[in-house]
């Protein structure tokens, strides 16, 4: 059933709690979702793989275009593949978490922010200054 929008609390509970998140979107890059996973150590099931993330914390379904309706198949044998190997994909979802703290951190996306921004010809202010 369809859950409709959960709040970040009922999310991350979710999230925990799911063997796989499943991105069926033809047309997503990097979807937030991802992380949101990754951060909750759940791998991913997509037909999208940005950068690469999902064949290496997930399962990769192949890309199909238009509908996506001829990737159901792919989408079942991935999750089969999954469920038959709980051991390997709980220490990937483990692998997820930490790539995620390593490539996320808040500090550095601020400095990042500022150099770019200082790139533009515009100023931004120091953290916790007006």
């Amino acid at each position: 059933h369809v859950l409709g929008h959960q709040g970040e609390e009922a999310k991350t509970r979710l999230l925990s709690e799911a063997w796989a998140t499943v991105n069926t979107s033809v047309h997503e890059g990097l979807a937030v979702s991802f992380l949101e996973s990754f951060a909750c150590e759940t791998p991913v099931i997509s037909c999208q793989d940005p950068g690469y993330l999902v064949s290496r914390f997930g399962r990769y379904t192949g890309r199909f275009e238009g509908t996506g309706m001829e990737g159901l198949d792919a989408f079942e044998v991935a999750m089969r593949y999954m469920l038959e190997q709980p051991e390997k994909w709980l220490e990937k979802g483990r692998e997820a978490r930490l790539w995620l703290q390593e490539e996320y951190r808040p500090q550095e996306f601020g400095e990042r922010l500022r150099a770019l921004c200082g790139m533009a010809g515009r100023r931004l202010p120091e953290a916790g200054k007006d």
